[in-house]
């Protein structure tokens, strides 16, 4: 579609909570469109409420879109910087009679608000916009907008919309005029956001009007959903970046969900390289998205079976302090281990956990599961079904170690009696990792009294 070509499109998230999940999705997608169409991603801070702001949460919005490589979270203006442009456009829009000043609040929520001009009009009140005199200036009756992506036109009628305001008593600008103030001024060519802003486009068409500014195209997203079919919920931090990161999500399998979402393929895992080159804003999917965990969870167990090699995974598990200081400081010997094990684990988390068991302490070991009650009986009970001698020595145990066919009682007793683990890694990762392993159980047994 050459109308995208040289496009310019902003991300723009408030101060309002973590970066998270209905952030990356939209902001990923404005990088793609740049990308794809050699165009131009600006980056807003919407910073204009007082009451919820929080300045940490700027932090959180730029390293992350640094960290994924979608801005390099230093070229960004703030609306809480532009209060003084907002004010002006707004005093044009009060001398040519298209906005007017009001102190009524709007009690009844379901009526649609037009001031009676009786109220207190002084300065320092908020200022609304007269909706029938403003639609007066758009020639078509039939006023509508149209979205680039769902390829629809959307028709509104005046008389639903009430006179909003656009600058509040605190003189700070509703998001309704500070966005197309800025979209206007930035020549924005493209707005993606969220369908929940599909109610609001009529108002910021009439500001559009008013301002006598060109009219970008619009995308409205799907809005990204929980099992319960409700909105993700940016305040609870369940679904911030953040916490996908701490589990041991890579950045490329959240980008790679992402993208599912919102274009239909064949093909599911896919490099950044594959995504940005088959991505079409013509070919977005608009279903409706429920986030899925397991989905997740599979990507990201693919990547690290196969995108990156055992020294990026290392890598990725010193970063994110996945691992302790003995397993990094052996970084042959767990390059070896990744090889054994990075198809068995769908997360760095469970990858570092795992890495760490084989470098626990005998010690710490035998402390871990006296102080597990199940472990301690399970392997109780376990010692009298698999040594017919009453105490068990390291040559019985090696030759458990060097038997191919081993019972699943003798894979049990070799991960608790070793690791301090039921389930997890397997026997043959636990017995090439230490040199000598029947001395090491020995150890651990002696220590408990077993």
């Amino acid at each position: 579609m050459d109308s995208y070509r040289n496009l310019k499109v902003r991300f723009a998230p408030s101060l309002t909570g973590e970066f998270h999940l209905g952030n990356l999705l939209p902001s990923w997608c404005d990088y793609l469109a740049s990308r794809k169409y050699n165009g131009e991603f600006l980056l807003r801070i919407d910073d204009t409420d007082t009451k919820r702001d929080r300045e940490e949460y700027l932090l959180s919005i730029l390293s992350n879109l640094r960290y994924f490589s979608l801005h390099d979270g230093k070229d960004y203006f703030r609306q809480s910087d532009r209060l003084v442009i907002y004010h002006s456009r707004v005093e044009s829009l009060l001398r040519e009679g298209l906005a007017y000043r009001c102190s009524c609040r709007n009690e009844e929520r379901n009526r649609i608000f037009r001031c009676n001009h009786q109220c207190d009009q002084r300065v320092g009140t908020s200022i609304r916009l007269d909706v029938v005199r403003t639609s007066k200036l758009i020639e078509d009756a039939n006023l509508f907008f149209y979205d680039s992506g769902r390829k629809h036109k959307f028709n509104f009628k005046p008389e639903e919309i009430e006179d909003f305001i656009l600058l509040k008593s605190n003189g700070f600008p509703t998001y309704h005029l500070a966005t197309v103030v800025d979209d206007i001024e930035k020549e924005i060519t493209l707005v993606i956001r969220g369908e929940e802003w599909l109610k609001s486009t009529p108002k910021h068409i009439l500001l559009y009007r008013a301002f006598n500014g060109d009219l970008p195209l619009f995308i409205h997203l799907p809005i990204l959903k929980d099992k319960n079919n409700k909105k993700l919920s940016k305040r609870l931090g369940g679904y911030s970046i953040s916490r996908f990161l701490k589990e041991g999500i890579l950045k490329e399998s959240l980008l790679n969900y992402l993208y599912l979402l919102l274009i239909k393929t064949d093909k599911e895992i896919l490099s950044i390289e594959e995504m940005i080159n088959n991505f079409s804003l013509e070919g977005l999917h608009f279903g409706t998205p429920c986030f899925d965990l397991e989905k997740l969870l599979w990507i990201n167990l693919q990547h690290l079976s196969h995108s990156l090699s055992e020294e990026e995974i290392f890598q990725r598990l010193v970063d994110g302090e996945f691992i302790g200081d003995k397993a990094r400081n052996n970084r042959e010997k767990v390059l070896l281990i990744l090889k054994s094990i990075r198809r068995s684990f769908s997360t760095l988390f469970e990858l570092g956990r795992n890495i760490n068991l084989l470098f626990t302490s005998e010690v710490e070991i035998s402390h871990k599961i006296e102080e597990n009650k199940d472990l301690y009986e399970q392997i109780k009970n376990l010692l009298p079904r698999l040594f017919s001698s009453g105490k068990v020595t390291p040559k019985e145990i090696d030759l458990m170690i060097k038997k191919e066919r081993k019972t699943p009682e003798e894979h049990q007793f070799l991960r608790i009696s070793s690791i301090g683990e039921i389930h997890g890694l397997a026997t043959r990762v636990i017995t090439d990792s230490f040199e000598n392993l029947a001395r090491r159980i020995e150890r651990i047994l002696n220590l408990l009294q077993l």
